[in-house]
């Protein structure tokens, strides 16, 4: 805006030396969970209302922006369904069984599915506090040991790498996480 208006002083660079954010990487590949730590992990986000947002990364792999648009009206018993996603396409995310049992336990089911607030930033905020500091505050003995687990790219990660392990093909991983085939093939 400052320098279309002409409204930025001369010589006023405010972006330089910025660079483009990356995915999270270690040199050893992405990071996921282990089946026992899940549990664990499930278990402490049952401790909150928006806990549940943490069985949809896992169980769906589903972006953090998605759960916090996802209605009640986009979960169906078989399907929760993501109208707008970072990549534009509508698509649908099979249910298992143990997502399905835990989002039928929830009382209130009209609405968002996550109580987290309207606002962009707000609900960002809310994010970041259920995963960078309850969780690993409630699971010290794993953030001890792998820190890194702790993002909402490490749940997308299991999630998918899971579904990978399970035999599915790059293709079906890709539609569900709603990821490109080339990717998938390069992570799992």
């Amino acid at each position: 805006w400052m320098t279309v208006s002409g409204h930025m002083p001369k010589g006023y660079r405010p972006m330089e030396g910025i660079k483009q954010v990356c995915e999270e990487r270690n040199g050893d590949g992405i990071v996921i969970w282990e089946r026992q730590e899940l549990k664990k992990l499930l278990k402490q986000a049952d401790n909150r209302k928006d806990g549940i947002a943490v069985w949809i990364a896992v169980l769906a792999g589903l972006r953090r922006s998605e759960i916090a648009r996802l209605q009640w009206n986009d979960v169906t018993d078989a399907f929760i369904i993501i109208r707008k996603s970072k990549t534009k396409v509508k698509r649908q995310v099979p249910l298992s069984k143990m997502l399905a049992n835990r989002l039928g336990k929830e009382k209130h089911r009209t609405g968002r599915v996550v109580p987290w607030p309207e606002k962009i930033d707000s609900w960002q905020t809310a994010a970041r506090r259920l995963v960078e500091k309850y969780l690993p505050t409630m699971l010290p003995d794993i953030h001890e040991k792998h820190p890194e687990k702790f993002g909402w790219n490490p749940f997308r990660h299991t999630f998918a790498s899971r579904l990978a392990q399970s035999g599915l093909s790059l293709d079906i991983i890709a539609a569900r996480i709603g990821d490109s085939p080339k990717v998938c093939k390069e992570h799992y």
